[in-house]
This record gives structure tokens, C-alpha cells and sequence, in this order.
């Protein structure tokens, strides 16, 4: 069950991380506007990936005591 329920939350960001994917390929030009942002953000990024990190499994035990 466990491994199920990890299965099944993967399977939906797939098929939304697909549907990021086409409107990122539309949205090419303000992408590339975005990078630089993107570029300055990354070195707070770096600092509280471990915090995400945290985030991510707390959401992920949410998920799978709902099953």
C-alpha cells in the first residue's frame, strides 16, 4: 500500500509536469525572460533545499495516512 500510494502521487506530477512541459514549449520567450530571475533564486534555492526536502516528505506521509 505503500508503495502504491507513492506510485499513484508520481503518476499525477507526471502527467502534470507533462502538461507544464507544453505550456512551457508556448511560453519559450518569457522563459528564457525568467532565467535570470531563475539564476538569482538559485542561491537561496541551494540554502533551503533541505527545508523543501523536509516539506516534501511531511506532504508525502499526509498523502499516504489518507490512503
Amino acid at each position: 500500500m505503500f508503495a502504491f500510494g507513492i506510485g499513484t502521487i508520481g503518476f499525477k506530477a507526471r502527467t502534470f509536469g507533462f502538461k507544464a512541459r507544453t505550456f512551457g514549449f508556448e511560453t519559450g520567450t518569457f522563459r528564457v525572460e525568467m532565467r535570470r530571475f531563475r539564476f538569482k533564486a538559485g542561491t537561496f534555492g541551494f540554502k533551503t533545499g533541505m527545508i523543501e526536502d523536509e516539506i516534501e516528505m511531511f506532504k508525502l506521509w499526509d498523502e499516504i495516512t489518507k490512503l
